[in-house]
């Protein structure tokens, strides 16, 4: 279940937008709603926000909900941000925000299903780039670029990253069939991400952060092959 908020500041625009899309998407959201700035955290996390562009607080002044929505984004890069307004002119204003849709209200049902179809598409593109697993109680997800290697010690998993190395319970070949092309089985107990290989040799793959991991001499070829076609496919 997606996390959406509806920010607006007319309640009766909240309640709408709200009934549209329980009609549209019945129980794809966990909806939470605000009708000021002052009801939102800054560090709130959310999937998609739908947001009021001209914003009128309970004392009567205006708060520009672009400055929100970028303030949100900064904790959470991943917010998929749909603007909302009765004000052309302001639709100039928002595009350093990169939002997936600018709704003209009044809010037309067929406009606002195209806002979220884009911005549940978007998700579901973030979620490929990704890699999840368990982790104890909690899920995991790391972005594919961001893998050097994957070790493996039995049923015990390492995954290294640029910044961090989690461990996981899982067996090697069940890692192996989640991955394209773009990653290789160099060692019985090692895969690693082709995009971080600097330097292949006879038995050790060399990475760009220094980190040498085995080549089996069984999967030297394979793992020459590998290389070849994965910087044959970044020239084309």
């Amino acid at each position: 279940m997606h996390k959406l908020l509806i920010c607006d500041d007319n309640k009766n625009t909240v309640n709408e937008l709200h009934a549209m899309i329980e009609e549209f998407y019945p129980g794809v959201f966990d909806h939470a709603f605000a009708y000021k700035i002052a009801d939102i955290a800054e560090d709130s996390f959310y999937d998609v926000l739908i947001m009021d562009i001209d914003l009128i607080d309970s004392d009567g002044t205006n708060s520009s909900g672009i400055e929100l929505a970028a303030k949100l984004k900064c904790s959470n890069p991943e917010i998929q941000i749909i603007f909302a307004s009765a004000f052309h002119e302001y639709a100039q204003d928002i595009f350093e925000v990169e939002p997936v849709y600018y709704l003209q209200k009044p809010v037309k049902s067929d406009k606002l299903r195209a806002a979220v179809d884009k911005a549940i598409s978007s998700i579901e593109k973030l979620e490929r780039s990704k890699f999840s697993f368990s982790s104890g109680a909690q899920i995991v997800s790391v972005p594919y670029s961001d893998i050097l290697y994957y070790e493996s010690d039995k049923r015990l998993m390492k995954l290294h990253t640029v910044n961090n190395v989690y461990s996981f319970y899982s067996r090697i070949k069940d890692v192996e069939a989640k991955l394209d092309d773009s990653f290789v089985k160099t060692h019985q107990s090692f895969i690693v991400n082709l995009k971080h290989v600097e330097r292949l040799r006879s038995d050790t793959a060399v990475l760009d952060t220094g980190a040498a991991i085995p080549v089996s001499q069984a999967r030297a070829k394979e793992v020459r092959i590998a290389l070849t076609r994965y910087l044959g496919g970044m020239l084309a």
